[in-house]
C-alpha cells in the first residue's frame, strides 16, 4: 500500500477515501523507471490473479517503454549518420583537384565526385555501375593492370601506383592513384575507395629533367672523347717534335765539341768560353728535348722512375756555371758551399741544375 503522507497534494485528494491499493513497478535496465499504481475504494482487497494481471500490464509496459527508447535511439542515430554522410559528401565533393569514388567488391563504381566529374570528364549517371578498367589505357586492361591493383589492395589493404589513364574524350593524363580496401566489422570485403589526381605537368617536367640530365651526360662523354683525342694528338705531337728536334741540335752540339777542342781552328780566350756556354745550353737543349719525351711517357704511362743520390753542391756549381757568361757587367756571381757533400735524392742531376739555373737566372 501507498503512503499518502508521502504524495503531492493532488493524489492525496484523489486517494481520499481508497481502502486498497497496488503499485507495480516498471525496471527498464535495472532501474525503476516509472511505477503503475491500481486503487480501490470498496472494501475489497486484490486477489491473486487480479495482482498477476497487474505484472502482466507492467510487463508489457515495460516492453514498449524499452520500444519507445529504442526507437528514439535509432532515430538519433541514423539523423546523425544523415547528417555526418551529408558532410563526407560535401567534403568530397568540394574536393576538386581530386577524383574520388568508392566501388563495389567487384570495381565497379558505386559513388562519384566533382574532381572525378571534372578530371575524367563523365557524369556520375555516365560512369555509375561501369567498372573500374574503363579508366585504363587498352594495352594496360590487355595486361590486367586493373585486376592487380585491386588484388593487391584486398591482400595488403592498400594499392599505389603512378601510369597513364584515360578520359572520356579518349584523351590520356598521367596519374597518381591510390587503391583502398574497405572492410565491415566482420573483416568482409565491402569494396574499394579510389582516389586519383592528374600529375601530368608534375610528369612533364621530370621528363624534361631527365632529358636535360641525359643531354648533359651525352655533351659530358662527347667532352671526354675529344680531350683523349686531343691528349693522344698531343702524346704524338711531342714525340715528332722531340725526335725531328734532336737531330738538329746533337749535329750544333757536335760542332760546338770540335770548335771547343781546336779541330776547327785557333779560338779567342773569350770565344772559348763562349763556346763553352753554348755547349751547356745545347745539352740542356738536349735535355728538354728529352724531357718532352718523357711527358710523351707519362701520358701513355710508360714512364719509370728512378732515384739516385746527388752532390747538391756540384748541381749548384754546374747551374751557376751555365748562366755566369750570360751574366752582365753588372753581376757579380759568387758560389760558397760547404766543405763536405750535401747529398739529395733525386731523379735525374741534370733536372735538379735546369731547375737551379732557370731559378739564378730569373734572379
Amino acid at each position: 500500500s501507498l503512503d499518502p503522507a508521502t504524495l503531492p497534494t493532488p493524489f492525496k485528494e484523489q486517494l481520499a477515501g481508497v481502502r486498497h491499493t497496488v503499485t507495480v513497478p516498471l525496471i527498464v535496465e535495472g532501474k525503476v523507471f516509472a511505477t503503475v499504481a491500481v486503487s480501490r475504494r470498496q472494501d475489497c482487497p486484490f486477489e491473486r490473479r487480479d495482482m498477476e494481471t497487474l505484472r502482466e500490464l507492467g510487463s508489457i509496459a515495460v516492453l514498449a517503454l524499452r520500444h519507445a527508447m529504442l526507437l528514439a535511439q535509432a532515430r538519433a542515430a541514423t539523423s546523425e549518420l544523415r547528417t555526418s554522410e551529408e558532410r563526407f559528401r560535401l567534403l568530397v565533393d568540394g574536393v576538386k583537384d581530386y577524383a574520388i569514388f568508392l566501388m563495389d567488391p567487384a570495381g565497379n563504381v558505386t559513388s562519384w565526385n566533382q574532381g572525378a566529374q571534372r578530371i575524367k570528364g563523365y557524369q556520375a549517371e555516365e560512369i555509375l555501375g561501369r567498372h573500374l578498367s574503363t579508366f585504363y589505357p587498352a594495352e594496360d586492361v590487355a595486361a590486367g593492370i586493373p585486376a592487380r591493383g585491386l588484388r593487391v589492395a584486398e591482400q595488403q589493404g592498400q594499392f599505389e601506383a603512378e601510369g597513364w589513364r584515360v578520359r572520356k574524350d579518349g584523351s590520356r593524363f598521367w596519374a597518381s592513384i591510390v587503391i583502398t580496401a574497405l572492410r565491415d566489422e566482420a573483416g568482409r570485403l565491402s569494396g574499394f575507395a579510389k582516389i586519383t589526381r592528374d600529375i601530368t605537368e608534375r610528369k612533364k617536367i621530370q621528363d624534361q629533367l631527365v632529358e636535360a640530365e641525359r643531354r648533359e651526360a651525352a655533351k659530358f662523354r662527347e667532352h671526354a672523347d675529344r680531350m683523349a683525342i686531343l691528349e693522344e694528338t698531343k702524346s704524338q705531337f711531342l714525340k715528332l717534335a722531340s725526335h725531328e728536334l734532336r737531330t738538329p741540335v746533337s749535329l750544333i752540339c757536335g760542332y760546338l765539341s770540335l770548335f771547343e777542342e781546336g779541330d776547327l781552328g785557333e779560338v779567342s780566350e773569350r770565344g772559348k768560353a763562349a763556346l763553352s756556354v753554348l755547349a751547356t745550353q745545347g745539352r740542356e737543349l738536349n735535355r728538354l728535348i728529352g724531357e718532352i719525351l718523357e711527358v710523351a711517357r707519362m701520358d701513355e704511362g710508360s714512364l719509370a722512375l728512378q732515384l739516385a743520390t746527388h752532390d747538391f753542391r756540384q748541381v749548384v756549381a754546374e747551374a751557376v756555371d751555365t748562366v755566369r757568361l750570360a751574366a752582365s757587367d753588372n753581376h757579380r756571381l759568387t758560389l760558397v758551399t760547404p766543405d763536405h757533400a750535401v747529398p739529395v735524392n733525386a731523379g735525374r742531376g741534370d733536372r735538379l741544375r735546369g731547375a737551379r739555373a732557370t731559378r739564378l737566372g730569373r734572379t
